[in-house]
């Protein structure tokens, strides 16, 4: 998987993933003594750890959700992320890496809101093109955890927090976009084997393809299959967004569960792999496969709106103010 940041392509080493316990809670650690600690040595912390092999120097991008959140530069990425994934005492106390900390325990604030943290790398062999890209970057994206972050409090136990009850029968999430309420329709989940992972689907090879047509831009796949409640017949706009809220797609349709069922993105027809056929289609659904693969989690949020100019002016004004970066 790759991505652009400030017009360069980044190489995605896949979602930050916290130690859990075997009950799914993130595992926190912090030093026994508050003595001698330095502004973000109290913690807490999680442990994590990156791919091996990445030991090559270069400029690294971490997002939460779809927005970077923080750029820096390395000799050695394996050898950065070993420390900030592992704090050790000496990390902790006045002296020690207080960027390191920091860092850490905004990806654990994150981690516990359920927002997907992912690392970005991009080889640079010399160190003044390494510092003149992140320069670059940090003029240009103005990630905020590169400033002064306080560090995140302790969550309460989950038995401590108070929620409300959910009215029976109701959907109770809702949120805006573009100044307009958007329902929460529910989480795009694709179909998995026995082991959990995404099942790939490769429909070209069923096409009879008698015109000897060639694939286009995102025929190759792999695609995913999904669906969505069988209760959204209807048309209107919808937004297809990350696990941090953050708009990736918007688009129009009369009818929600077609388009995003089995009569759309949800199941790709072999004839949509090659020219002629849906790209946008294609070219969704694989991006979907491999988000979730890598760990990433979306969502998608729908507002009824039953006139055709009514839905085009609405996607326009989302496309203007949202930017999805999906869409193209």
């Amino acid at each position: 998987m790759e991505r652009s940041f400030g017009d360069h392509v980044f190489e995605g080493l896949g979602a930050i993933e916290p130690e859990r316990d075997e009950g799914g809670a993130i595992r926190e650690v912090g030093p026994k003594s508050s003595e001698g600690l330095h502004r973000y040595g109290a913690g807490p912390f999680c442990r994590f750890s990156i791919a091996r092999g990445w030991l090559s120097g270069g400029v690294y991008v971490v997002t939460s959700g779809a927005a970077p959140r923080y750029v820096g530069m390395c000799h050695n990425l394996n050898r950065i992320w070993k420390h900030v994934g592992g704090i050790t005492p000496a990390s902790v106390r006045k002296g020690g890496q207080q960027t390191y900390c920091r860092i850490n325990n905004l990806i654990l604030g994150e981690a516990k809101r359920g927002t997907e943290v992912a690392l970005w790398f991009r080889a640079v062999r010399s160190d003044a093109d390494r510092a003149g890209l992140k320069a670059k970057l940090l003029a240009e994206l103005n990630p905020p955890w590169n400033g002064t972050v306080r560090a995140s409090r302790p969550t309460p136990r989950a038995s401590s927090i108070r929620r409300p009850t959910e009215p029976v029968g109701r959907r109770a999430v809702e949120r805006s976009f573009g100044g307009r309420v958007f329902q929460d329709v529910g989480a795009i989940e694709p179909e998995r084997d026995g082991r959990g992972e995404v099942i790939a689907y490769m429909p070209q090879s069923r096409y009879p393809n008698q015109g000897s047509l060639s694939l286009h831009s995102y025929g190759k796949g792999p695609f995913c299959r999904f669906s969505i409640a069988q209760d959204w017949q209807r048309g209107g706009v919808y937004v297809l967004a990350d696990a941090g809220g953050s708009p990736l797609y918007v688009g129009e349709c009369k009818d929600l569960k077609n388009q995003w069922g089995s009569g759309g993105f949800g199941l790709i027809s072999p004839a949509n792999c090659y020219k002629g056929g849906q790209q946008t289609h294609c070219r969704i659904n694989n991006w979907i496969y491999e988000g979730v693969r890598a760990g990433a989690k979306f969502k998608l949020w729908f507002r009824a709106v039953r006139n055709d100019a009514d839905r085009a002016g609405l996607k326009k004004k989302l496309l203007f103010e949202l930017n999805p970066p999906w869409n193209r």
